[in-house]
């Protein structure tokens, strides 16, 4: 890497500041990725790695769904070119989700869904026997959205990929390096203070989910909200559930070796990562009501996580009111499924200087002036 390289800091070694990392420093900067705890533990770790551009919109937000689309259509290369890169499985698989009906209402809703996607060009259609597709689906499912170009990742295995190439292209990942502040010189970030010790770049991009309230910047950059949902899991013979099965209020996300995560709760509860019984036997409940033999089977495992929300529930992609300092964070329910898309557009921004026009949109500034962040409708399904 040549002396005169730029150099960046980066705030939070989640799935967002490690896929940032790993382009930076393949770009040829001096890329530093620090976290207050392991790399990929927070909001990735807990995450379903669902790329569920069609099944999470909802009339109304083209702006999000235009996002969306656009990174899920990049998923598949981007999946292929880290894995062949790492050699590590990512567990990618494009399509398809399922989305169930088990009343009129429901019915209905699905109905204008799939109504409102095609004026999009989205290719999801009605299925009149879902159980076809399904074999174990309730009796009373009695319409499904099918959305066949949906898929899903391992969030955990992508953490994984993502690290190792990031170092092996000369960034480094500093782990259990809490970021106490951002280092601000005459309006400027020049660096960060980790753990009382200042680290100084050219530049900072933060990527830290909800932990983004840094004193030297606080009223500059909008503020965020952690938004709690607690996840569990079964496993089953593969192949039992064939596809990504969403109910109402709850989805079913199965892997290939049988294991299926249900998720997921949206709780406003602070930063409290706690799991409880009983909203774990309701979740289980809400799926067993959609596969019924969901209810025979033993958890597994139970987590929770926290979702970075933004106050109006959008990504904050670009540049803050503080010079040097970019912000790639508050995904909310999809960092994920937004990963390739925000890399694109975050380094096309901080390569040329100029704002590409896809993210003016979710530019920060939109949010300017606004001292909490309250929390967003949850999206149904």
């Amino acid at each position: 890497m040549s002396s005169s390289a730029p150099t960046i800091a980066i705030v939070g070694a989640g799935v967002m500041g490690l896929a940032m990392g790993r382009a930076l420093a393949r770009a040829g900067w001096g890329v530093r990725v620090f976290d207050r705890r392991e790399a990929g533990r927070e909001a990735s770790w807990a995450a379903a790695g669902m790329l569920a551009a069609a099944a999470e919109t909802v009339p109304g937000n083209e702006t999000f769904f235009a996002l969306a689309l656009a990174s899920r259509e990049r998923w598949g290369a981007y999946a292929a070119e880290l894995e062949t890169e790492t050699g590590i499985d990512l567990h990618y698989r494009a399509g398809a989700t399922l989305v169930v009906a088990q009343s009129d209402a429901e019915e209905e809703h699905l109905r204008a869904t799939v109504r409102y996607l095609r004026t999009l060009d989205e290719p999801a259609k009605l299925v009149k026997a879902p159980r076809e597709l399904e074999p174990e689906l309730a009796s009373n499912a009695q319409l499904g959205l099918f959305s066949p170009n949906d898929g899903q990742v391992d969030p955990r295995v992508l953490c994984r990929a993502l690290h190792a190439s990031l170092t092996r292209a000369g960034g480094s990942v500093h782990e259990h390096a809490a970021v106490d502040d951002i280092i601000v010189e005459k309006g400027r970030a020049v660096g960060v203070r980790v753990n009382g010790d200042d680290v100084r770049a050219d530049h900072v991009l933060l990527a830290s989910g909800a932990w983004c309230d840094f004193p030297s910047v606080r009223g500059a950059i909008p503020a965020m909200r952690p938004v709690k949902g607690q996840l569990l899991s079964f496993q089953a013979e593969p192949g039992r559930v064939k596809h990504i099965v969403w109910g109402q209020g709850v989805y079913i996300v199965p892997r290939a070796d049988g294991h299926i995560i249900i998720g997921a709760t949206m709780e406003d509860a602070g930063f409290d990562t706690a799991t409880d019984e009983a909203t774990i036997a309701e979740q289980k409940a809400k799926a067993a009501r959609v596969l019924p033999f969901l209810g025979a089977l033993d958890v597994t495992d139970r987590w929770a996580g926290l979702r970075p929300a933004s106050a109006d529930g959008l990504p904050m992609l670009g540049p803050s009111e503080i010079g040097n300092l970019t912000l790639a964070m508050g995904h909310f329910r999809n960092g994920i499924l937004l990963t390739p898309v925000t890399v694109q557009l975050v380094m096309d921004f901080l390569l040329s200087g100029d704002i590409p026009p896809p993210m003016v949109p979710f530019l920060p500034e939109r949010l300017s002036g606004r001292s909490s962040a309250p929390m967003p409708d949850q999206i149904q399904v």
